[in-house]
């Protein structure tokens, strides 16, 4: 299967941010894992904030 050089430039840059993009939410999912009530604890309070928020906006 031969491409046109455009369209493999094309092609080989969606491929690279698909994968940038699938490495860093991976590693933010293994980090909020890992993550102990501690320091980190505010960003567990803030997502069940926004989520709470969420909540009250589709009961209006």
């Amino acid at each position: 299967m031969y491409m046109s050089p455009p369209e493999h430039t094309l092609v080989l840059v969606l491929v690279l941010v698909l994968v940038l993009v699938l490495v860093l939410v991976l590693v933010l999912v293994l980090v909020l894992r890992r993550e102990e009530p501690g320091p980190g604890a505010g960003l567990h309070e803030a997502g069940a904030t926004a989520s709470v928020r969420a909540r009250n906006d589709d009961d209006g």
